[in-house]
């Protein structure tokens, strides 16, 4: 496995960012950027700056604590004084829970492939205080966008008025690429949702953070993700206690599926209908709007208009995952397969076989066969007025 890095020193001598994050935002914990906080985050730095920290490797060598970057249940964020690209995650007291989370931390960073990902704000460096007493970790800094912009069409008007439908296939095939990365060194997520991930508004890459929640198998054995949005779980998952069980990947890819359809639907829910109990009421009862049998059809408007224009192999992919693997995780769609069908849908998008704009300005008739009219109408902007007159 190599040397452990332990010191600074080594952090530094490491890659550690190949990109600089935007202006940082408050929220559970999280190392990301959002343009939209950076009045918030003025203020909190005002707040901080009478209170320097100290941070020590294990061979006591100290770094000062930069401004208070975000906080949440779990703890506080900040950036290295001196290394604006680490971030140094700081638990509360009650979230160590004994040394489970230290022993969970040191596994991960045994981790190679994982630690050395530029994908991935792994955990690299334990910190400890004066005391000697472990506090938390450092990683490097990732930036990008949140996901949850993509699922607001708002939000994609006014971070990503460039994108297109283009973009949006880009994004779901990093995506679907992130996670096998993860799975190839068996690692599951878990905690599979909108603000753990970021998009690079430039590349369209996907990066994810929080690591410190994803289930490894590491050498001192498995080490659970006890957390989860109960929307974004396979159905099996739901009403469990999450730090008690052991994830598959078959329950992962359920959880895909789900985040690849908000992204192509941008933000509506697979199970959400217009009848009838919430998407996760829904999701645990199984009625998908979606396939042979269902109980309802999604309304006319921007949701139709999308899905209509959807290539058949792709909703086919989905309909198999949310009505056939909802009782059957063997029959979810593998990242393989969704790896295929995007690919297969890009080509064909580049070559004008399907309409490229975010929000289709009519559904799909029988006839249809793709425009290569680019961006002359229907661009972000657009899609968020139809959002408005139509939903």
């Amino acid at each position: 496995m190599g040397k452990v890095i332990y010191s600074f020193g080594r952090f530094f001598g490491q890659a550690i960012g190949h990109v600089k994050a935007h202006c940082p935002a408050p929220g559970k914990d999280r190392p990301w950027c959002d343009q939209a906080t950076a009045d918030q985050m003025r203020g909190a730095r005002s707040k901080t700056r009478s209170e320097p920290q100290l941070v020590f490797d294990r061979n006591g060598i100290e770094r000062r604590l930069g401004p208070l970057m975000a906080k949440g249940g779990e703890g506080k964020v900040y950036p290295l004084a001196d290394h604006q690209d680490v971030l140094v995650k700081i638990y509360h007291v009650r979230a160590r829970n004994g040394d489970r989370l230290q022993t969970k931390l040191e596994a991960m960073r045994q981790m190679r492939p994982m630690l050395n990902s530029p994908l991935f704000g792994w955990p690299r460096l334990l910190v400890f205080d004066e005391a000697g007493t472990w506090r938390g970790y450092a990683m490097r800094r990732l930036a990008g966008v949140q996901m949850q912009t993509l699922c607001q069409p708002q939000l994609i008007a006014e971070r990503l008025p460039h994108w297109s439908r283009r973009e949006i296939l880009k994004c779901a095939r990093s995506f679907v690429s992130l996670v096998g990365k993860a799975h190839r060194n068996q690692v599951i997520i878990g905690d599979i949702n909108p603000g753990n991930l970021l998009v690079d508004p430039q590349t369209c890459e996907v990066r994810g953070i929080d690591c410190d929640s994803y289930q490894i198998a590491g050498t001192t054995g498995l080490h659970t993700c006890p957390v989860g949005v109960p929307m974004l779980m396979a159905p099996e998952l739901l009403g469990r206690d999450y730090s008690r069980v052991r994830r598959t990947f078959e329950q992962e890819l359920f959880s895909v599926a789900i985040m690849l359809f908000r992204m192509f639907m941008l933000g509506l829910h697979p199970y959400s209908r217009t009848y009838g109990e919430d998407p996760v009421a829904n999701l645990k009862s199984g009625h998908c709007a979606f396939g042979l049998g269902a109980g309802c059809r999604l309304p006319r408007g921007p949701w139709y208009k999308i899905w209509s224009h959807l290539p058949f192999r792709l909703k086919d992919l989905f309909i198999r995952t949310f009505r056939d693997g909802h009782g059957d995780p063997a029959a979810r769609t593998l990242l393989e397969e969704w790896n295929d069908a995007l690919d297969e849908y890009l080509e064909r998008l580049n070559k004008g076989w399907f309409d490229p704009h975010l929000v289709p300005s009519a559904p799909k008739s029988s006839h249809y066969r793709g425009s290569d009219s680019g961006r002359r109408k229907g661009t972000a902007s657009q899609g968020s007025r139809l959002f408005r007159k139509n939903a």
